[in-house]
């Protein structure tokens, strides 16, 4: 399914009106009800999985980025509420078994939206002019973790270890 960059702001629109209204009839409810509309989840997941192999809508000013952005992290939070109601740690009962794609069409929906949202950050930091580096979308207590990982899987990660004359 074809979506076009100006489409984008209304098909973002779209699945927060749909998933917001599910979310309001509670948790057991939204999940019922988005198995009646199985085909609206599998044409929204359909679309997102589009825009993800087409970035070229991605392309827009740093306004229309910034817009993208902030929707994306809204239909991110709806999403987050609806995965937070999957009973992911317990098992489900026989009614509750024919449910299961549904809760995986959410988790399809949420990591959809979660790397969209990442790419567009990435996006939106390339217009802005500022560069990218190695690890630029983590935190840096995030990359200092990282970095302490990798000395102790490979001891000679961090150049300050490198002995340039070593004798093998």
């Amino acid at each position: 399914m074809p979506v076009s960059p100006a489409e984008v702001p209304e098909l973002i629109t779209k699945m927060a009106e749909f998933l917001s209204r599910m979310r309001s009839m509670g948790a057991e409810v939204a999940f019922w009800r988005a198995k009646s509309n199985a085909a609206e989840l599998s044409r929204f997941r359909a679309a997102l999985l589009h825009l993800s192999q087409h970035p070229e809508w991605m392309q827009d000013s740093a306004t229309q980025i910034a817009k993208h952005i902030r929707a994306f992290e809204e239909l991110h939070r709806t999403i987050g509420a609806l995965v937070a109601e999957v009973p992911f740690d317990s098992r489900v009962n026989l009614i509750h078994r024919s449910l299961i794609s549904v809760y995986q069409q959410i988790y399809i929906l949420d990591n959809l939206v979660t790397s969209l949202l990442l790419r567009l950050t990435r996006q939106g930091k390339v217009s802005e002019g500022s560069s990218l580096q190695a690890g630029s979308l983590l935190s840096v207590e995030s990359r200092r973790e990282v970095r302490a990982q990798f000395r102790e899987v490979v001891p000679s990660w961090d150049r300050r270890d490198w002995d340039l004359y070593d004798d093998l």
